[in-house]
């Protein structure tokens, strides 16, 4: 049977994307927003695993613990990775049974390494080991796979170019809000940033989501990409310097540009 973890974050975009990676290992996988749903699901499924943010609405992950004092039958049994942007936060929990503290960001392999060993699982070397051919390379490759971040206004545009990516074999992640995708930065290590350049920058602001994600000592080395309507192209050069620009007219523009900066940047094989 399938190990349960609850991740209670308030980031809905840290949600969806550990959700996605813990799924591949044969996890079963629920998300809480605020601390109260978490205290209401832990009671409700009984996870296995907490994996918990400390700065949360409703309760906050120290509140939350201070309620679970009262089910001692969930405590005793069920280990908690503490994680914060905040490495300050651990001195909170020091006191509290807790498995690990993470500060954000941290990198995938540490925190599956933390998960494993908080549910005494065997390495993902000795659970390929029973799979037939065909899981095991879904496995594989759902671990290998490049990553990237789509910031984008338009919805109809980033599903377009998340199918493109994903038959490409890229793991693809799509923000339509450029707070959210800067909130996405912060919390994981992408292969490649994609964002649009919008013409109004109140309403989707390229150069805020580019500054900001430059500023990420995890992020300055990766590779930003820009695409905008063929209008735009100017504009978007002089906003953005010495980033590749990809305009297009129509979709087809867009994939070849598109896989032509993927393949300058090592991304994906000629």
């Amino acid at each position: 049977m399938a190990k349960k973890i609850l991740i209670a974050d308030d980031e809905s975009s840290f949600c969806t994307l550990l959700k996605q990676r813990l799924s591949v290992y044969n996890y079963e996988v629920s998300t809480a927003l605020d601390g109260q749903e978490a205290l209401n699901k832990i009671l409700q499924e009984k996870p296995d695993l907490l994996i918990l943010d400390v700065m949360m609405p409703k309760l906050t992950g120290y509140q939350l613990f201070e309620k679970l004092n009262a089910y001692p039958e969930h405590t005793e049994r069920m280990p908690v990775i503490v994680i914060s942007a905040n490495p300050r936060m651990k001195n909170f929990f020091d006191s509290w049974k807790t498995f690990a503290f993470l500060s954000k960001p941290f990198e995938a392999e540490e925190l599956l390494n933390k998960i494993e060993s908080a549910l005494d699982r065997p390495s993902l070397r000795s659970d390929l080991a029973g799979l037939s051919g065909n899981a095991t390379q879904e496995v594989l490759s759902g671990e290998n796979k490049k990553t990237v971040l789509v910031a984008a206004k338009n919805d109809f545009i980033a599903e377009k170019i998340k199918e493109f990516l994903e038959s490409l074999g890229l793991s693809v992640t799509i923000e339509l809000e450029d707070h959210c995708a800067i909130k996405a930065a912060e919390n994981s290590k992408f292969d490649f940033i994609l964002c649009q350049f919008w013409e109004d920058s109140s309403v989707f602001d390229a150069v805020k989501v580019y500054n900001e994600i430059k500023a990420m000592p995890h992020l300055q080395s990766v590779p930003f990409a820009l695409f905008c309507i063929s209008a735009l192209t100017i504009d978007a050069k002089q906003a953005i310097e010495k980033i590749p620009i990809i305009p297009f007219t129509e979709s087809a523009d867009l994939k070849q540009g598109l896989l032509d900066v993927l393949k300058r940047k090592s991304l994906v094989s000629e």
